[in-house]
């Protein structure tokens, strides 16, 4: 067997990937193999910047065919390139030749590129790295009051600022003004004392659609006396709140109040309650529309007619107040509202059980009128100003219980013969009701429409 020489020297590359570029250099390793052994390899490699690299040098000898290679050096790079840029959220980007689309969402972008062959035939990584910064979006809502100088911006404005990193930062801001409503004020009818209430809100501008209004608003009210109102606007954790007062009044009654009757006789006026009533007892000796009262008679204890006529006003039958025919079983003329004005002036009506009961909430003494009129205790602190006028027995033809009682008569019958009266003795200290013949005679105490 022939011997033969061979002389190996193989190169080995070995890739190591880094973010710097490479830098070669080279060292030769020979070994020697004799006969058919194959030589050994023994690499040099390193890393230096942004390169990695292997060296290896070839040395080929076959002396039988006497060919000869002269050494020669083979190098291997990879030279790695990082390149990094910024955007903005949700733009498009294009550039080294690396695109993306307009969704792109705060973050980080890595792209690798491998392999490009250089033009000094050496194999490039590319490695680009994308940073998108993310654009703050900011939706507020603000309220103020109509008197705010915010209140010539209301509606919805977007502002853009420019963040650190060059990204606009969008905030939106809608702005509503809120009008708070004026004091609600108003006037009961007669005889109410509990009323309704409903009241608009707050006026908001623009309109508010996403908005939160709520108060603490009662369905009803006392009349006379004042509420305060909290009206609350919510959005979100702000809330605006407005106070409204509401205060019904109760209409005219009393003091300078006073009203006459077809004869002209002129009446002062009480509120008991929520009762405006005649503070005298009724003297009128005519109707309305004119007609003559029929059955209606002065308390006569003395010569001084004209002075108990004043005083203590006349004593009528239940018919004749009520306005129908003496003895009749036919029905009183009523309003819409069921009232009978009777005998009371234009305006005023004879009033209902109901409507009498209610004096009894007030105390006895308290309803007389004070001075020498009554055979007992008598304060007036309502102002009623009870006249103890006593009653008119028709059956004896007498007057009776002057300065001993006070019988006023209400517009309703339990029948033809008996009607109900509110009384006021002055040996207790209570109102109450009770039944009275229709024909005799009691006082009459108009309460207003």
């Amino acid at each position: 067997m022939d011997k033969t020489i061979e002389i190996y020297c193989c190169r080995a590359q070995s890739i190591f990937k880094r973010w710097s570029r490479i830098i070669l250099t080279g060292v030769c390793l020979l070994l020697i193999c004799w006969g058919r052994a194959q030589s050994g390899f023994a690499p040099v490699h390193g890393t230096a910047g942004n390169s990695s690299y292997t060296i290896g040098q070839v040395f080929y000898l076959q002396t039988a065919q006497g060919l000869a290679i002269s050494e020669g050096v083979e190098q291997g790079y990879i030279i790695i390139t990082h390149l990094q840029d910024e955007t903005c959220e949700g733009t498009a980007y294009t550039g080294y030749g690396i695109e993306f689309g307009d969704t792109l969402i705060a973050g980080e972008y890595l792209v690798e590129k491998s392999p490009q062959h250089s033009v000094l035939h050496y194999d490039s990584i590319v490695r680009f790295l994308l940073v998108v910064h993310p654009i703050w979006r900011i939706s507020d809502t603000i309220l103020v009051y109509d008197d705010a100088p915010e209140a010539v911006w209301a509606g919805t404005h977007t502002d853009s600022l420019v963040s650190q990193f060059g990204c606009d930062s969008i905030v939106s801001r809608t702005v509503y003004v809120i009008t708070c409503p004026d004091d609600y004020i108003d006037t009961a009818a007669y005889g109410e004392e509990n009323v309704p209430l409903s009241l608009m809100p707050p006026n908001i501008y623009p309109p508010h659609p996403n908005l939160q209004v709520s108060s603490d608003m009662p369905s009803s009210v006392l009349v006379g006396r004042s509420h305060q109102i909290t009206w609350q606007v919510t959005t979100g954790g702000d809330t605006l709140r407005c106070m409204q007062n509401a205060i019904v009044h109760f209409p005219p009654c009393g003091g300078d109040y006073t009203i006459m009757d077809h004869e002209n006789n002129l009446y002062h006026t009480i509120r008991v309650g929520a009762i405006c009533w005649l503070k005298e007892n009724l003297r009128s000796t005519l109707y309305p529309n004119g007609d003559t009262i029929p059955n209606a008679k002065i308390y006569t204890i003395g010569a001084d007619t004209i002075s108990e006529w004043e005083n203590y006003g006349l004593l009528y039958s239940w018919c004749s107040a009520v306005n129908i025919p003496e003895g009749s079983d036919s029905l009183p003329t009523t309003d819409s509202e069921g009232r009978v004005q009777g005998a009371c002036p234009t305006g005023w009506h004879i009033p209902f059980s109901e409507e009498m009961a209610q004096l009894g909430f007030e105390d006895a003494q308290s309803l007389r009128i004070e001075g020498e009129y009554w055979l007992g205790a008598a304060d007036n602190l309502s102002g009623f100003s009870a006249m103890p006028a006593g009653d008119y027995d028709n059956r004896t033809g007498y007057f009776e219980n002057l300065r001993t009682v006070a019988r006023f008569w209400t517009s309703e019958r339990v029948s033809e013969r008996t009607g109900i009266v509110g009384t006021l003795p002055n040996i207790c200290n209570d109102f109450y009701l009770e039944r009275f013949s229709t024909h005799n005679g009691c006082s009459i105490r108009c309460i207003k429409n």
